[in-house]
């Protein structure tokens, strides 16, 4: 059988060959190509192919933005099939993807049935395919196609339309009486998960506005994705004084209602009822009729709060020094576009934290992985245990399951490529903070949503290069379209040098987001923001690409100002008295900017 492979890894391929060899006791005669565009060449030029095996990530895509990715792909892949003779196109999915993507209903409509996602793509299910290609039935089950997917457009909400909307409660001005009108007759014509993306674009003051005084939107804004609170019925009688709240859910304020919830199958909206002295609210299961109680329970979360006990006047810096709880843990994500120095930064903070005796452990949640080469050290035993060490953790509820780098600092990784996703994401940041003081964790676009949602701080790297601000503002529109606090965003300008775009300039870009063709404009976060620069200085670069070579990340050697603003970003993070980071204290260093 005669297969194109379209796969940039070689070790793939290769395990994919002697595989169906081993289980079809026949060899595979097959060419590889590297890129879309040797891809349709090839198909081009030769009509013989049997099977061509197509993974999406071939090569990087030229955007950010997913609907773009996804438009790039099948444009492509509708070139493909546009040559294909008597072939059968296998698409192996990213991992982000599920089986009701409606990408791969467009591909279904190519022709194409074979296609692999989730725990699917595995190199057995792949030679399967090779060997048995998929039916149009099978294919039509598997993608569920036909079943209203909840992504659809129904659920969206046409960016011109959005504009619209946006631009009429602009102009309203300080006429707040019409706001609460004006968002009841925009309500009329959308549905409850359109109306949840409009309120989040709609305008600062607007929402502040209709948080008080509009029911409707209080209601949108309360709505879940999914269902954060457990509760378990010790008594079928539903005995109110049997309720046990078994779990809780994050806030980001000193005080929040949990609304325990007996056995729910239906949804009505619950009636205030006074039981034994008690208000109560009460819902109707509509298959039993049976009454169940809700009770609204105050908890008193006991968050940590930096407590200024002395102010510093040290020339151009002000310092506040804390005194810190000892229970104190953080998680902090930080995001960036490619190239721009996200994973240099991270090692850095976390090098410097642990020599400062705070627990600190980095968790690798990009894509490619880089955490896992840079401290395995070429060595086999470190690669065997990176591989394996998230799982092991969920499932022994160890910490010494990750990477000891010092005695302070252990890294949590994976190999390049791997799920992410089937993690138990929430699991296992509660075993991380039940033994490191600070989780710093590596992001990328590809990231579960989940860790943008429980980080305490989202750090959004930049450099000085003006092109890649896009990708990020469109990514942070995306986080904000998905109820992700963008209030909880530091910048950070990462190789700052002096130059006609200043700090402040790239804060204007970041803070607002402007669509390919200027029209639109949506604000991201108030753009006086303060942010933190840290300077670019060729010896210090390189010095890491020897760390990098050596696998041995020591910053100890790196210049003092470079040194002064990772204090900072420490201190930021972890707020320590006066003495721990004192040998690294400039004078004249300015800690903010704005």
């Amino acid at each position: 059988m005669k297969v194109l492979f379209a796969i940039n890894n070689e070790q793939i391929s290769t395990a994919i060959i002697n595989k169906y060899k081993q289980l079809y006791k026949e060899d595979l005669e097959v060419k590889s190509v590297y890129y879309f565009k040797a891809l349709i060449e090839e198909v081009k030029a030769n009509k013989s192919y049997d099977r061509v095996l197509l993974f999406e990530d071939l090569e990087p895509f030229p955007n950010n933005n997913i609907e773009t990715i996804d438009q790039y792909l099948f444009d492509k892949i509708d070139s493909v099939t546009d040559e294909v003779n008597n072939s059968d196109i296998i698409f192996v999915c990213q991992e982000r993807r599920t089986a009701n993507d409606k990408l791969l209903k467009r591909f279904f409509s190519l022709g194409i049935y074979s296609i692999l996602v989730g725990k699917d793509r595995n190199i057995d299910a792949i030679c399967k395919m090779i060997h048995s290609p998929q039916t149009k039935k099978d294919a039509k089950k598997y993608i569920n196609y036909g079943v209203e997917d909840i992504y659809s457009r129904d659920n969206n909400v046409d960016e011109v339309e959005l504009q619209r909307i946006i631009a009429h409660f602009k102009r309203l001005g300080d006429q707040k009486e019409k706001y609460v009108e004006s968002f009841n007759k925009v309500s009329e014509q959308y549905n409850n998960m359109q109306m949840k993306i409009i309120c989040n674009f709609l305008p600062e003051q607007v929402r502040k506005y209709l948080s008080r005084y509009s029911d409707k939107y209080k209601m949108y804004m309360k709505m879940k994705d999914e269902l954060k609170v457990k509760v378990e019925f010790e008594d079928q009688d539903l005995d109110l004084s049997n309720l046990k709240l078994i779990d809780d859910s994050e806030t980001e304020t000193d005080k929040k209602k949990v609304m325990a919830v007996g056995k729910m199958n239906g949804k009505r909206e619950p009636i205030n009822k006074n039981i034994d002295g008690q208000n109560v609210k009460v819902v109707y299961d509509e298959k039993t009729g049976q009454e169940i109680h809700i009770i609204e329970k105050e908890i008193i979360k006991e968050i940590t709060k930096e407590v200024p006990v002395v102010m510093e006047q040290e020339k151009e810096i002000v310092k506040q020094v804390f005194e810190v709880p000892k229970d104190y843990s953080k998680e902090v994500l930080f995001i960036g576009g490619s190239k721009v120095g996200t994973t240099f930064l991270i090692n850095a903070i976390a090098y410097m934290l642990s020599k400062n005796n705070i627990k600190t452990a980095i968790l690798d949640m990009t894509r490619e992985r880089n955490m896992y080469y840079i401290y395995t050290k070429n060595n086999e035993f470190l690669r065997q245990k990176a591989e394996f060490c998230i799982p092991r953790v969920l499932e022994t509820g160890s910490t010494k399951e990750g990477i000891e780098i010092n005695k302070n600092l252990s890294l949590f990784t994976s190999v390049p490529g791997t799920d992410r996703k089937s993690y138990s994401h929430m699991k296992l940041l509660q075993i991380l903070k039940s033994e490191f003081k600070v989780v710093l964790i590596d992001a990328d676009f590809t990231t579960p949503l989940d860790y943008y949602k429980m980080s305490k701080d989202i750090f959004v790297v930049q450099d000085m290069d003006i092109l890649t601000v896009q990708q990020i503002t469109t990514f942070l529109r995306e986080l904000k379209a998905k109820d992700v606090s963008l209030d909880k965003i530091q910048v950070v300008i990462n190789k700052y040098i002096k130059s006609n775009v200043s700090g402040k300039k790239l804060m204007e870009g970041l803070a607002y987001y402007y669509n390919p063709q200027m029209t639109f404009v949506d604000e991201l976060f108030n753009v006086k923001k303060e942010f933190f620069t840290v300077p670019f200085n060729e010896e210090n670069y390189a010095k890491y690409i020897n760390n990098l070579y050596t696998c041995d990340m020591d910053f100890s050697n790196f210049s003092p100002d470079f040194l002064e603003m990772i204090s900072v970003l420490c201190s930021v993070i972890y707020p320590v008295n006066d003495g721990n980071l004192g040998k690294y204290k400039s004078k004249k260093f300015s800690i903010f900017h704005k």
